[in-house]
């Protein structure tokens, strides 16, 4: 639910303030790289 928060806050300000707040934020980077192990697992096995 919380996406939806996220998408809401943008409307808010414009995308390019929005997205460097949330590209810089402790959250989107450790999900970023939970992500990216996830998918490297996955094809590997």
């Amino acid at each position: 639910m919380k996406k939806f928060s996220v998408i809401a806050g943008a409307g808010n300000m414009n995308s390019f303030e929005f997205s460097q707040k949330f590209i810089g934020s402790a959250k989107f980077r450790s999900l970023i790289g939970y992500c990216i192990e996830v998918n490297l697992g996955n094809q590997h096995g």
